[in-house]
């Protein structure tokens, strides 16, 4: 489990549980795949850094036409996909009545949103301004309303619209 996955794929584990179960309500299927998302969050905690982040995927979220030469970093991706795992996991806990693995996710989600920010959040502003890092940055919603306001325009401009029709 060195190589070939990471959190971007090993997501699927989650997104796929938790989509099915807010379109259909049906939370047999967070059942049936809770224990494998506990093991995995336990196996996350494993590969957190020093600084409180995470780096242990693979490269392939890679900007556009960067031939392997990227400036986001993979621990900036990584970090905020454990992010958005462990809010859904926490989720998800709650709906099958797992108060318990709730609050251990959250606080993973919690604890690497702060270290996120120590790292990557100077003056409200991100300090990795590539097209991936702004645009991971707003979908996975690890920002406040205020920081999300200096982060809109830059990803705009990157990826050539026009700021007033963006969203």
């Amino acid at each position: 489990f060195e190589w070939g996955a990471g959190p971007n794929w090993d997501d699927a584990l989650f997104e796929l549980p938790y989509q099915l179960y807010r379109y259909t309500g049906d939370k047999k299927i967070i059942e049936s795949n809770i224990s494998a998302m506990e093991k995995y969050l336990y196996y996350m905690q494993t590969k957190r850094k020093k600084n409180g982040l995470f780096e242990y995927g693979l490269a392939d979220w890679a900007e556009i036409e960067s031939n392997w030469n990227f400036t986001t970093p993979t621990e900036l991706t990584d970090s905020i996909k454990c992010i958005d795992i462990c809010k859904k996991a926490s989720a998800m806990a709650i709906v099958v009545g797992r108060e318990d693995l709730a609050k251990f996710a959250l606080d993973i989600a919690n604890q690497t949103e702060i270290a996120f920010k120590n790292a990557y959040v100077k003056d409200e502003k991100l300090v990795e301004e590539s097209q991936t890092a702004l645009s991971f940055v707003l979908y996975m919603c690890c920002i406040t309303k205020k920081e999300e306001t200096f982060l809109f325009l830059p990803c705009g401009w990157l990826i050539g619209f026009e700021p007033t029709t963006f969203r």
